[in-house]
């Protein structure tokens, strides 16, 4: 890659030229730099975004598995099923 300012042209021009010159070439580095960043950043979001997603998904089987029967989130009976319950009675004992 050239560089817009080459060295043996830089004697020649005036003093405000140079500068900017230099300025572009730390501009266009600063530039990479901070696209590089960028990307590692919205990497690392990526990865943070998969996560929490992980979490958000275990956390409910876990949930679930642990707590179905407590949290009632599916009932036992349907509503037109008949209950019978099998309540044992005190009866008197034969002597």
């Amino acid at each position: 890659r050239y560089s817009i300012c080459p060295q043996k042209h830089l004697e020649s021009l005036p003093l405000s030229l140079k500068r900017m010159c230099l300025q572009n070439q730390e501009m266009r580095s600063e530039i990479k730099a901070y696209q590089q960043m960028i990307t590692g950043l919205q990497d690392e979001l990526k990865s943070l975004q998969e996560t929490g997603e992980f979490l958000r998904r275990s956390w409910k089987e876990e949930t679930d598995q642990l707590c179905g029967d407590l949290l009632l989130s599916k009932p036992s009976c349907s509503a037109d099923e008949d209950l019978v319950l099998d309540i044992p009675l005190k009866q008197p004992l034969s002597i």
